[in-house]
């Protein structure tokens, strides 16, 4: 048997997942049922161990937010009788409790045991606490000095151990090393499936098992870059695939499921990137969502993410928009405000390149300079998008528009009314005229009693104002308002 020699660490726990169940066909996708085997005859070299190089078919479906289903079929050799089938290469995350199996031999799984303690020096060496143990040291002559001990415990660096001569703690950087007999069946060097299980059909056969699992996902994101005259833009759409296990998923066929987030882990940023272009077939809805099929398999490695091209439009026609937001409340106020004005960019889902449901995302604005060079402007988020309907984006404060806002009259008329008188300034410091809508919103019930400038009431809590501020210039706009409680 194998020995094993460690230094004293300290201790480290970390539970089995347990699970029962019995074969379901149900979600196993077609193409993972065909091919039957028939049984054929074991050889020599089939074991009750199945490793990730046995997988004929791998299928990821990769949800928003960190959760992913997996689907794998594997060729693995069964006997008649009861007996424990171990899988390796599933990740150590995986929930055991949403395993569905099926196979050609029809198998009945009795119980499933997900082994994910893995092998490490604190964990080998509480397997032994209490047990006899080696200790080993190397002599300046090059021998090897060797004793024995019951090793009682681990911890802060140190390993306790109870000898003839009493107990002796052993510091990490200590000459002497402890040695243990084995790797205990505790421990697992990788995650792996235990499978008790019968089959009606012995010899070699197909087998396939769905499951969910965290740390696999997907993330939409996006790159809008506008023309210099800011009327046309081009629009990328990127799938960032990302595999937070330490399991390596190759070959792999990929299902994004785009729409309503499933609860899951989010990964870590902290990886490498990895940029691909590979074309993402026309979106399907499944079950209220929708759903993209990578065109080629992809391998994620462990800590992999990889970029995906799902979309690209060009010379696709925006409009950009000004908006100057404030808030009135009861009440006196004796200060002027500097809201910003914010630029807004507005864009049909149709056209070339276009004309699909958009994924949520963020997503990055570009405006070309006079030399043509992209200049970032602003980032946000793009909403979830079906065919046809408007997108409007919000990418920052406009550098060129200054407004000030500020309250030039109050007067109170009873205990539940009042009267107040506004003004709002917005100078224009760019070269080009610019629209600029602006909303004031009202507690209350209120009515506009005097206003500079037309205005209209979209609902009941806004009135709203729109603007020419020519270039170089400056705009006022006064009204006054009667607000009741």
């Amino acid at each position: 048997m194998r020995t094993l020699m460690l230094y004293g660490v300290g201790l480290t726990f970390l539970g089995l997942a347990m699970a029962a169940g019995q074969a379901e066909p149900r979600g196993v996708p077609a193409e993972l049922r065909s091919g039957a085997l028939q049984g054929e005859e074991l050889t020599d070299g089939d074991r009750s161990v199945s490793g990730a190089g046995d997988r004929e078919r791998l299928v990821l479906t990769l949800h928003q937010g960190g959760l992913a289903q997996v689907f794998e079929r594997r060729q693995v050799g069964l006997r008649a009788q009861r007996q424990l089938l171990r899988l390796q290469g599933v990740p150590a995350e995986m929930q055991t409790r949403t395993l569905t199996v099926s196979g050609e031999g029809e198998p009945m799984v009795h119980g499933v045991r997900l082994r994910n303690r893995l092998v490490s020096p604190d964990r080998l060496l509480d397997a032994y606490r209490g047990r006899e143990v080696r200790l080993v040291r190397e002599r300046s002559d090059g021998t090897r000095a060797q004793r024995r001990g019951r090793l009682l415990g681990v911890a802060d660096g140190q390993v306790a151990v109870a000898g003839d001569d009493g107990v002796e703690l052993l510091a990490r950087d200590g000459p002497w090393r402890v040695v243990v007999p084995g790797v205990p069946d505790s421990l697992v060097t990788v995650p792996a499936l235990d499978l008790e299980l019968t089959s009606e059909l012995p010899g070699r056969q197909w087998l396939a098992m769905s499951y969910l699992t965290p740390g696999l996902g997907w993330q939409a994101g996006y790159v809008l870059t506008l023309d210099i005259d800011a009327e046309h833009m081009g629009l990328q759409g990127w799938a960032e695939l990302s595999n937070d296990t330490a399991t390596a998923f190759r070959d792999a066929d990929i299902r994004l499921v785009a729409g309503a987030s499933v609860p899951g882990l989010q990964r870590s940023a902290d990886h490498a990137m990895h940029t691909m272009e590979r074309a993402v077939s026309e979106p399907e809805a499944v079950a209220e969502q929708y759903r993209f099929r990578l065109q080629e398999p992809v391998s994620l490695e462990p800590g992999d993410q990889h970029q995906v091209r799902l979309l690209a439009a060009a010379d696709h026609a925006v409009e950009r928009t000004y908006r100057l937001q404030g808030q009135v409340t009861f009440g006196q106020q004796t200060r002027a405000g500097e809201p910003p004005v914010t630029t807004h960019l507005h864009f049909d889902n149709t056209g070339p390149g276009l004309g699909r449901p958009l994924p949520a995302g963020p997503v990055r604005v570009y405006q070309r300079d006079d030399d043509g060079e992209p200049v970032l402007m602003g980032e946000d988020r793009m909403p979830a998008t079906p065919s046809g309907e408007a997108v409007a984006l919000t990418t920052g404060a406009a550098f060129d528009l200054v407004a000030e806002r500020r309250q030039t009259g109050y007067r109170r008329l009873d205990d539940d009314t009042e009267e107040q008188r506004w003004r709002i300034r917005i100078r224009n410091a760019g070269d080009r005229d610019r629209t600029v809508r602006v909303e004031e919103a009202f507690p209350g019930d209120w009515t506009i009693l005097e206003a500079s400038r037309e205005f209209e009431r979209p609902d009941a809590r806004h009135a709203r104002w729109t603007l020419t501020v020519p270039a170089e210039e400056e705009v006022t706009l006064a009204y006054r308002v009667e607000i009741r409680r």
